[in-house]
């Protein structure tokens, strides 16, 4: 995996993608060699699909997990695939409703997409989950005001830089 990933870096894809799927051939069900494979493979459009189904295979390997719905949701975003993306966000906030890499992607993907109401709401159980998180008051602070509701997002700014004395954004 190492040498896969080296060679890569070296801009010989031919010989990291042969040993990529050399892995792929002996450790067919082992989720931490998944994992670790997943996240050599090249980006781009030609590979979404390939690191889509490792993901997947990761994800049937332990079903309570929600990492490699997360992963698959961080790759479909990538890619402009949001309502896929969102899909993915939602399984793995139903696993575990209180994951903070979840709710951190789908809050920002509803950002992106104006969806401000639906956004607040996951940055405020975000806070309730780690309320020394500024980047979760911060996105809290950024919904409200583009919702027009600035007396609470001046509050969540404040509230960062009582966490992040420096935090220039807030």
């Amino acid at each position: 995996l190492e040498l896969a990933q080296l060679y890569r870096q070296a801009g010989d894809t031919q010989r990291a993608e042969t040993i990529v799927q050399g892995l792929l051939d002996h450790l067919p069900n082992d989720r931490n060699a998944l994992a670790r494979i997943a996240r050599v493979l090249p980006k781009g459009s030609g590979h979404i699909d390939q690191a889509l189904d490792l993901w997947r295979r990761i994800a049937e390997r332990d079903p309570s997990a929600p990492s490699p719905l997360v992963q698959r949701a961080y790759l479909l975003e990538g890619a402009r695939r949001a309502e896929e993306a969102e899909s993915e966000y939602r399984r793995a906030l139903k696993l575990a409703p209180m994951d903070a890499m979840a709710l951190t992607g789908l809050a920002r993907l509803l950002f992106k997409q104006a969806r401000w109401n639906v956004a607040v709401t996951l940055y405020e159980t975000l806070h309730r989950v780690n309320p020394q998180r500024g980047d979760a008051l911060l996105g809290l602070g950024r919904c409200l005001e583009e919702l027009d509701r600035d007396d609470e997002a001046l509050a969540a700014y404040r509230k960062v830089l009582e966490i992040e004395p420096n935090n220039v954004n807030a």
